[in-house]
């Protein structure tokens, strides 16, 4: 989606044994247990010869539906066809049931996809109660 941040649709699990992702339908993360936690996450996107100078593309971490963190915002310098990567983390203090997403945004006039290769993640992990 151009012009609005879209929550990025994670449809594989490597590892999730409290089935605390969803990865059907709301594609975020439920908080099992109240505490401290690292939230990580990598993505990249295919840049377009299309896209003007100045589009932005930012990935962002967000709680109950609000922005906690946003990354940082890579406008395009040129028109070129390539791609460009951007990785997040943050140490949030989270509450059982709070939900976490990772959201994008670009500008840029068009519909846009997340590239699939090994770079792109996310995690969640405990660090304490």
């Amino acid at each position: 989606t151009s012009g609005a941040f879209a929550a990025v649709q994670w449809d594989v699990e490597v590892y999730d044994p409290g089935a605390d992702y969803d990865n059907v339908t709301n594609f975020n993360y439920t908080v099992p247990v109240t505490g401290f936690y690292l939230i990580t996450t990598s993505l990249e996107f295919g840049l377009n010869l299309l896209d003007a100078v100045g589009t932005a593309y930012i990935v962002s971490i967000f709680v109950n539906g609000t922005e906690r963190l946003r990354g940082q915002r890579m406008d395009v310098q040129v028109a070129i066809a390539g791609f460009v990567g951007q990785a997040e983390s943050s140490i949030e203090s989270l509450t059982v049931n709070d939900t976490v997403d990772i959201r994008v945004f670009q500008n840029s006039g068009a519909n846009r996809s997340v590239i699939g290769n090994t770079i792109n993640g996310f995690s969640m992990h405990l660090l304490s109660i």
